[in-house]
């Protein structure tokens, strides 16, 4: 059945036709929760949200909740049916099986449902924690690193080969800023070795280099 054979009683002849003017002019955006929520975001003055939910997919009947003001009066507004012709346009499946709509039950002690704008600014605000948390997490890393460079100790400390040496393998992607160290030394040999391998691209020359460098720091490490 169509749209309009299936839940047009429920709605006003002009309210239907308001609902198509604010699909006509795209004013609606939809959420898919699951398959038995859908979310629509109406851009209006105050932003208005939709929220159809059933309690299956296979359910007959479905709520409807727009937190616009007809909401108090217990009536189907021009957002509702809007919200339905996006959905039977976009995700007919939710509507496959149903026939029947529920209006939302209203606690008038309540407080108000959230609008779109609300709603935007609560996420604003969990943005700006999360910016927060990532800039002082950068904050701590950047300061952490700069305690590293001043405690390391200067490649000129040591003599000159072994300075050498530390530099080669600290523009090879492996420094050892406090001096040379046996695992660093082991890791980089292990993999520069595949690197420099001429049947990787690299030559013998390379090879040669890599196993003196290595040697001289092993060597001042008394091995």
């Amino acid at each position: 059945m169509s749209l309009e054979e299936s839940f047009g009683n429920y709605f006003k002849a002009e309210i239907k036709a308001s609902g198509r003017k604010l699909v006509s002019e795209d004013k609606l955006s939809l959420s898919i929760g699951s398959d038995t929520t859908i979310q629509a975001f109406v851009q209006a003055s105050p932003p208005v949200k939709v929220l159809f939910r059933s309690a299956g997919i296979g359910s007959p009947t479905f709520v409807a909740d727009c937190n616009c003001p007809m909401r108090k009066k217990r009536q189907f507004c021009k957002h509702v049916w809007a919200t339905l012709i996006a959905v039977e346009r976009d995700h007919p499946d939710f509507l496959s099986a149903k026939t029947s709509i529920d209006k939302a039950e209203v606690d008038p002690d309540a407080a108000p449902a959230n609008s779109y704008a609300e709603t935007a600014k609560v996420r604003a605000n969990e943005y700006r924690k999360e910016q927060y948390q990532r800039q002082k997490a950068q904050a701590k890393d950047h300061k952490r690193a700069k305690q590293a460079k001043e405690d390391a100790v200067p490649a000129s400390s040591f003599p000159v080969e072994i300075g050498a040496s530390l530099e080669y393998f600290a523009l090879n992607g492996f420094p050892m800023p406090t001096g040379p160290e046996e695992e660093v030394i082991a890791e980089a040999k292990r993999k520069l070795s595949r690197v420099f391998h001429p049947d990787k691209g690299g030559n013998h020359d390379e090879i040669v280099e890599l196993n003196r460098n290595c040697d001289v720091l092993l060597r001042f490490l008394g091995y």
